[in-house]
C-alpha cells in the first residue's frame, strides 16, 4: 500500500539536531513494488515562536522527492531541499517564513510509493547518510588567514627582539669605545706633562753648572 515508510525521532523536545552544515544526503536502499519507485524524504524542524510541542504539524516540513532505482545508492545535494508546498498551504505560512531551515531537526520521515501505485511494496533500507566537510571553505580561509597573521606577528616579534639585541650590543660597544677614548685622552695628557717637565729640568742643571764656573 502507498505511503508506507520509516520515521526516525531525533528529539523528544524542542532541541533538535543541526543538519545545515552538511552538503549532501545519500540513500542506500532496495525498493521493489509496482509503478514508480517514488521516495519522499521529510525533515521536521522546530522553529521557536512558530512551532509547539502540542502540535506536531506546526514544525516546518522540508521535503525531497525522487525516484529510486531498484538497487543502489542515490546521493542528492542538500541545496535542492525545499519547504513542502502542502505544509505552507496547510499552515497559511507567510512568505517570509517559507525559507528552508534544517538547523533544528527533530524527526526524519522516509515514505515510499505513490497514490496511484497501490500494491505490495518492499523496501530494504540500509542507511541514510549526511555528508559534509569537517571544515567549511569559509572557515578554512579564516583559519589560514589567522595562521598567516600569527606567523607575521611572530616574525615581527622575533625581528624586534633581534633589533633590540643588536641595539644593546651597539650601545655596549659605544660605551667601551668611550671608555677607551677617555683612557687614551688621560694617557695623552700624562705624556704631554712629562714632555714639558723634562726640558725645564735640563735648563736648570745647565744654569747651575755655568754659575759654578
Amino acid at each position: 500500500m502507498p505511503y508506507c515508510g520509516y520515521q526516525f525521532s531525533l528529539s523528544r523536545d524542542d532541541k533538535g539536531i543541526d543538519l545545515s552544515k552538511f552538503d549532501s544526503i545519500s540513500f542506500d536502499l532496495d525498493y521493489e513494488g509496482p509503478g514508480k519507485r517514488m521516495v519522499r524524504f521529510y525533515l521536521h524542524s522546530f522553529e521557536p515562536g512558530r512551532s509547539t510541542l502540542q502540535d506536531y504539524m506546526s514544525q516546518k516540513v522540508t521535503e525531497l522527492t525522487f525516484d529510486m532505482p531498484r538497487q543502489g545508492i542515490v546521493t542528492v545535494p542538500v541545496t535542492i531541499l525545499r519547504t513542502a508546498p502542502w505544509w505552507i498551504d496547510m499552515r497559511n505560512t507567510p512568505p517570509l517564513h517559507t525559507d528552508m531551515r534544517i538547523d533544528n531537526v527533530t524527526a526524519i520521515d522516509l515514505l515510499i510509493g505513490a497514490p496511484e501505485t497501490a500494491g505490495q511494496h518492499r523496501v530494504t533500507l540500509r542507511s541514510i547518510k549526511f555528508h559534509g566537510k569537517l571544515i567549511r571553505q569559509n572557515n578554512l580561509l579564516l583559519i589560514l588567514v589567522s595562521i598567516w597573521i600569527v606567523c607575521a606577528l611572530v616574525w615581527l616579534a622575533n625581528a624586534l627582539l633581534r633589533y633590540r639585541s643588536l641595539l644593546r650590543s651597539s650601545s655596549n660597544r659605544l660605551a667601551l669605545l668611550s671608555q677607551i677614548n677617555s683612557a687614551l685622552e688621560l694617557e695623552t695628557r700624562e705624556l704631554a706633562g712629562r714632555c714639558i717637565s723634562t726640558p725645564s729640568r735640563a735648563h736648570s742643571t745647565a744654569k747651575a753648572c755655568a754659575t759654578a764656573c
